[in-house]
């Protein structure tokens, strides 16, 4: 008797990284397992594909143009010399002073319709040309020269070339142009069997969170173009609509996503200030670093400032400082209201608490080391960290004292479990193969199957199978398809 067979409801391509190793995503599911999300990391097009790949030649171009141009008008000026107090014929500069013929004995041209011009200097003649092509070929000059930011492998900005190779020192030398690195998010909504796109957006290489209810998705982001500014994001999957929220610019320190205060109404950023080191300078003497919580309403975007304490970097032998690890919580009611915990050294950290009772630290043996994939969250009366990657994730309970227990991962409860056999995708309910996934041809599963909290749906990577193939597929099923009873009895 042959398994039911169940299909993808999506599948979502992934591209390759290079000719053999696959772009490994993040996928998935929402607390109400009615989201699923893909996150892909790699280079993006930032819209001026074609412009920046060749913005170098086209620089360099014009740059070559304008000096052709500038060379031509000097030879000309310089090997047709004049004297003032004489006339010359517009056309090829004959020397018609005390002429009485209406045209040029030289070129023949009428001296009438074209009036002869009167003998300048070589310099005043050059003056107007050299003021109007000069800054032209400074600017095309400099515009060629951005070859250092945008160019493609293959691009040559050849003066500049020639220039890095014939003169000793020369500044401008070439650099390759890198794709802006990105985060690309593609987030659906899984409802009676089917998942509908409900929003795709690219954005600077960093981790984002959808909100608790997955009405948004939030992250930080730097931005160059606005004095390297610190912006904290947030995108509506209802309305389509990005949101941003200044936390300041380079100068005030470096903003990072933290999560949400609870209720999920709020985003909270954090902004780590400027190492603040004492003065004279002492080796390996530590110093302050401020620490300012916000929480940013996603709806409005309004911002409001959670708590500012400081944080200890620790300063290197070469005289560069080391901060912390950090990790933020927040919630509206109850005391302490927000915390976070900073990875001093491996094995140990700090608990900052604060509230109305005032702020306080506490130390705490940390279960990791702080690698930037944790999530802290309030829990009752007590915190709970969880290490983001492994599946299912660890999760430790934080004390207020600064005790540690681990908590026991939690299973579906829908009696679940991915098996294969036989080079087939098998799912089992309580033990028992109950349907077969189908997968597409050409493609294995790569990593284990995700469940959602509801165990209705499953999610798998699967990677292109096959000589010179590379590339994968997320794929999803929909579980609730599959039949109630049990076909097969246990082998």
């Amino acid at each position: 008797m042959e398994l039911p067979v169940l299909n993808p409801v999506v599948e979502i391509p992934i591209a390759a990284r290079g000719k053999a190793s696959l772009s490994i995503p993040e996928f998935f599911f929402g607390d109400r397992s009615d989201r699923f999300y893909v996150v892909t990391y790699g280079p993006y097009d930032d819209g001026f594909g074609w412009w920046h790949r060749n913005e170098c030649e086209i620089g360099a171009g014009v740059f070559v143009l304008i000096l052709a141009v500038v060379i031509w008008l000097a030879a000309r000026v310089l090997a047709r010399a004049q004297q003032r107090g004489r006339v010359y014929c517009r056309r090829c500069n004959y020397d018609l002073t005390g002429a009485t013929s209406t045209t040029c004995p030289e070129c023949g041209s009428s001296v009438v319709r074209r009036r002869p011009v009167q003998g300048r200097s070589s310099p005043r003649r050059l003056a107007l040309p050299l003021l109007v092509f000069l800054p032209l070929l400074a600017l095309s000059g400099w515009w060629s020269g951005r070859w250092t930011l945008n160019s493609s492998p293959k691009s040559k900005a050849w003066p500049l070339e020639w220039m890095s190779k014939a003169i000793p020192g020369w500044p401008l030398r070439r650099q390759e142009y890198v794709l802006p690195q990105k985060s690309v998010l593609q987030a659906y909504s899984l409802v009676d069997g089917k998942a509908k796109l409900i929003g795709r957006i690219a954005y600077g290489l960093g981790r984002g969170r959808p909100s608790p209810d997955g009405r948004h998705w939030a992250w930080n982001e730097f931005s160059d173009q606005n004095n390297w500014g610190n912006d904290f994001w947030s995108f509506d999957f209802m309305s389509g609509s990005k949101r941003s929220v200044s936390l300041g610019t380079r100068e005030d320190g470096s903003g990072s996503f933290q999560g949400f205060v609870e209720g999920g109404k709020e985003g909270i950023a954090q902004l780590t200030g400027l190492v603040r080191p004492k003065y004279p300078r002492k080796p390996l003497e530590p110093a302050e670093v401020p620490i300012t919580l916000f929480g940013i309403d996603l709806d409005t975007g309004a911002k409001r400032p959670i708590a500012t304490t400081t944080a200890i970097a620790s300063q290197a032998a070469d005289g560069s400082y080391r901060l912390p690890r950090i990790v933020a919580a927040s919630r509206l009611d109850g005391d302490p209201t927000w915390a976070l915990l900073m990875w001093d050294k491996p094995g140990s950290g700090t608990m900052v608490l604060g509230g109305p009772s005032g702020t306080r630290q506490v130390p705490f043996a940390s279960p990791v080391a702080g690698d930037g994939t944790q999530e802290l969250r309030f829990e009752g009366d007590a915190l709970q960290l969880t290490c983001g990657y492994p599946d299912p994730p660890a999760s430790w309970q934080i004390g207020f004292d600064g005790s540690v227990n681990p908590l026991a991962a939690t299973e579906p409860t829908s009696g679940w479990k991915g098996n294969f056999k036989k080079s087939q995708l098998l799912m089992e309910r309580n033990g028992v193969p109950t349907v077969r996934l189908a997968t597409k041809a050409g493609f294995s599963l790569a990593q284990k199957i995700v469940l959602s909290p509801d165990g209705k749906w499953c999610t798998g990577l699967l990677r292109a199978t096959g000589p010179g193939a590379n590339g994968g597929l997320v794929e999803v099923w929909d579980l609730s398809a599959a039949p109630e009873s049990d076909p097969l009895p246990p082998r």
